[in-house]
């Protein structure tokens, strides 16, 4: 039996056409780039777009697809919100996956090769925390915690703050992205991560529970400390903690209070989570952070499932696959 041809435009990213993630995908649909003197059937053909081209006013090219039948896959994968599943509703699937961050760079620093790295800690620092865009909690994350800033490796690309060894951000020719690139030193020479999410917008959800929710969202950066053997903090949404407890990984309550994932107006946990950081660099600097074996096994095993390409490869199947074959099945 032929596979179902999944027709993608080549000028517009979707996520099934790229490196790593392709190779999930061909064994079950043909990925076909667009060509507007080919005949395509909906028999066998889906449209593959993205939520940008859907959100566009002007006429796309999709758009005769639709008007005559086909069905339509928009691919919302980088959707930050853990709670919110594939969308089926007249003829289209809004795809989402609520451990997409987590299949994707996982199969990209194998890729590259990141799963390669071992510690060999040699602490200088307190504690890493790398931040890019301007975010209002960003601000206030380097407010509050400027009484420890000293003591810590961090960055804030958007106000001109950069990491030491970091890759050129304006170099399109990187042999790797700069929002994936990783300097071992920044993990060895620091004792734990400050995990500065993309957003703290729980309290949208709280005042109106809806679907996108938006209750927890996590983005690559949570998972970056799970790869490289690091404990880890978190300024992020409401029960973070529990939805990475729920994936099976493991985090650090032997090390410092994890109650500020209970927290569920932003502001409080914000206030929170900066004293659970002030109390951490107190206690572990400038003494030697000693990594004793519950954390180790902790950390090993976080990085051993965050990299457990069997399992990831299964999921990716099981989860995103099986949403795309039932939809087009059905």
């Amino acid at each position: 039996m032929s596979k179902i041809k999944l027709i993608y435009h080549p000028n517009e990213f979707v996520n099934f056409t790229h490196g790593c993630v392709r190779p999930q995908v061909d064994p079950y649909f043909d990925l076909v780039p667009y060509s507007d003197d080919v005949f395509y059937s909906p028999a066998d053909c889906v449209v593959l777009t993205n939520h940008v081209s859907v959100l566009e006013k002007t006429p796309q090219w999709w758009q005769p697809f639709v008007n005559s039948g086909f069905k339509m896959i928009v691919d919302h994968l980088w959707d930050s919100d853990v709670d919110t599943p594939s969308i089926a509703k007249d003829g289209r699937l809004t795809l989402r996956n609520g451990n997409w961050l987590w299949y994707r760079e996982s199969l990209y620093y194998t890729a590259v090769a990141y799963n390669e790295y071992r510690p060999n800690r040699r602490y200088r620092h307190s504690f890493f925390m790398p931040m890019n865009k301007e975010r209002e909690h960003k601000d206030l994350t380097l407010k509050t915690l400027s009484p420890v800033l000293d003591q810590a490796l961090w960055s804030y690309v958007a106000r001109g703050h950069l990491l030491p060894g970091d890759c050129d951000h304006n170099n399109p020719n990187n042999p790797v992205y700069w929002l994936y690139y990783m300097n071992p030193d920044w993990y060895d020479s620091t004792c734990f991560s400050v995990v500065v999410e993309s957003y703290m917008r729980t309290n949208a959800w709280t005042n109106s529970p809806c679907l996108p929710c938006y209750k927890t969202e996590v983005s690559e950066k949570i998972f970056k400390p799970m790869a490289y053997y690091h404990p880890f903090i978190v300024f992020g949404s409401y029960e973070t903690l529990k939805y990475l407890h729920r994936e099976g990984f493991e985090t650090f309550g032997n090390l410092w209070d994890e109650s500020y994932d209970n927290i569920a107006n932003d502001e409080q946990r914000h206030t929170q989570v900066t004293q659970v950081v002030v109390d951490a660099v107190r206690e572990y600097w400038p003494h030697q952070f000693a990594i004793d074996s519950l954390t180790e096994q902790k950390l090993q095993h976080n990085r051993n499932r965050f990299f457990n390409q069997q399992l990831v490869q299964q999921r990716f199947a099981n989860e995103i696959i099986r949403d795309i074959e039932n939809f087009v099945n059905s």
